[in-house]
């Protein structure tokens, strides 16, 4: 008898433990999800604030497309004001792009507003000029002219590549092969390794790797892997995973295992710089890959609580110390919005 009291009693005070730590975890959930949407609001007015009369915010068209990226997937309506003249200031560029990242970032800008309906024509002469200036080993660089690539600007292709493809154009299936040839190429170190393997800013496995290179290279092969299943290259969609997909989902595997290892949300592993181009890219690899977290790290909590206190009272921005664009709060702001708005999703 006294042997079932005591277990009744040990199953009591379990429930009421298991309650508390729930009622506490709801309780958390509100109060983060709280801080995200003041942080996004007054980011937004902020990057409102900061619009010119010609509806541009600067005289890069990069910095604006990632503006208008930020502003429109944080839930700015396509008829606010802000988004109309800013859509009309990323139009009226008299040049058309030749840099990787300002033509991504023009699609995923275009795209983020009502699909890209109103812009497929500029979505797809858009598209159509990053596949021409995919390397030959798959990768993209700054510009059309020279040799060589950088994971950096390879991931902002596939990203603005994403992006055209889901507004209606179609990528071109070998565009997609010889990109993932690219990650599986230059992934660092053994993907058997316990501690994982990661991506360096280089094409080639030959240097440390780094937190923001790897979520590149996780998100990157999510994504190709997608549009490859969609597409397979005998026109049936296969049963079975081929050694080639098995391949494929080691590599992520492995990339996430590395960063798992090494995760942070106050430096960028590996490297130290960039962070917030870091945490946008997180982002990405997370969400993308349908991950809540790497390692026993949750990362959009960690990220979004880690935001939310460098957010700076008085105005609503974030602004870098570290060398680099960072330092320009626009930039900031920009990467910021884009992990509280699509992490909290």
């Amino acid at each position: 008898m006294m042997r079932c009291v005591l277990v009744v009693r040990c199953v009591l005070t379990f429930l009421v433990f298991t309650v508390v730590l729930s009622t506490s975890a709801r309780a958390n959930d509100a109060e983060l999800r709280a801080g995200v949407k003041r942080a996004i609001e007054r980011a937004q007015e902020y990057l409102v604030s900061q619009q010119l009369p010609n509806g541009a915010w600067s005289e890069r068209l990069g910095v604006n497309a990632l503006v208008m990226l930020a502003l429109a997937n944080s839930g700015l309506e396509s008829d606010h004001p802000t988004i109309v003249s800013g859509l009309k200031a990323l139009r009226d560029f008299e040049v058309f792009p030749d840099e990787t990242y300002d033509i991504s970032l023009t699609i995923m800008a275009y795209a983020a507003v009502d699909g890209g309906k109103a812009n497929a024509g500029r979505i797809s002469a858009l598209a159509q000029a990053l596949e021409e200036r995919q390397r030959p080993g798959g990768g993209w660089h700054y510009k059309k002219a020279g040799n060589g690539s950088d994971n950096s600007c390879t991931q902002y292709a596939i990203l603005g590549l994403r992006e055209a493809a889901h507004a209606g154009y179609t990528v071109d299936r070998s565009t997609w092969r010889k990109a993932q040839d690219h990650w599986l190429r230059g992934q660092i170190g053994s993907r058997d390794s316990v501690t994982g393997a990661g991506w360096q800013y280089g094409a080639l496995p030959d240097g440390p790797a780094s937190g923001s290179m790897t979520v590149a290279g996780i998100g990157s092969l999510v994504i190709i892997d997608s549009f490859l299943k969609d597409d397979p290259d005998d026109g049936e969609l296969d049963c079975c995973a081929s050694s080639e997909e098995k391949e494929i989902q080691k590599a992520i595997d492995a990339g996430v295992r590395w960063l798992g290892s090494r995760f942070s949300v106050r430096s960028n592993p590996g490297d130290g710089n960039w962070l917030l181009y870091y945490l946008y890219g997180l982002e990405r690899a997370g969400r993308l890959s349908g991950r809540r977290f790497f390692g026993d790290h949750d990362w959009y909590r960690e990220g979004a609580d880690f935001l939310i206190r460098e957010q700076m009272a008085g105005t609503g921005e974030w602004r870098r110390t570290s060398p680099g664009f960072e330092s320009d709060p626009l930039l900031s702001t920009s990467f910021a919005l884009l992990f509280l708005s699509k992490g909290l999703a």
